[in-house]
């Protein structure tokens, strides 16, 4: 959180007085929008914006990860938490197995919330729509039993 504050606001290059229209100041802002000016451009003034601009780079790309993290932990939870569903499958050889999944309406309600995702591929949303759709046609004709 400390880092954080460090990068709040930002900073640009502003031009000097009429007098000395070549001139260039650093000024830093605050969200608020309140700006302080830092100096004139030097060598300092600029590693100070670069260094400014680096971590700001450096927060944006952490806040991104832990973003997607966040959506990642937030499906894992979705189906961790879930009733799971055992069966029996056989094979066109005849050969058995257990499978164990997400109970059938929990993959439904995950597939439409994955599809409601803007940070999700638009085709992958679609198809995550799709088969949420499918599925609960297929509970609604032959096993309405699972929906109570």
């Amino acid at each position: 959180m400390e880092e954080a504050a460090h990068v709040r606001g930002g900073m640009y290059w502003y031009a000097g007085p009429a007098a000395s229209p070549d001139a260039k100041y650093l000024a830093h802002t605050t969200p608020a929008g309140a700006g302080t000016s830092l100096g004139a451009r030097t060598s300092e003034t600029e590693a100070i914006y670069a260094r400014f601009t680096q971590r700001k780079r450096d927060s944006a790309a952490r806040v991104a990860g832990l973003q997607a993290a966040l959506v990642q932990a937030h499906r894992a939870n979705v189906l961790q938490d879930s009733p799971g569903l055992s069966a029996v499958i056989v094979a066109s050889n005849g050969s058995m197995a257990r499978m164990n999944t997400v109970h059938t309406i929990t993959f439904v309600t995950f597939k439409r919330w994955m599809s409601t995702q803007r940070e999700r591929d638009a085709m992958k949303r679609r198809r995550d729509a799709l088969q949420a759709e499918a599925v609960q046609e297929l509970l609604d004709e032959y096993l309405p039993q699972l929906g109570d």
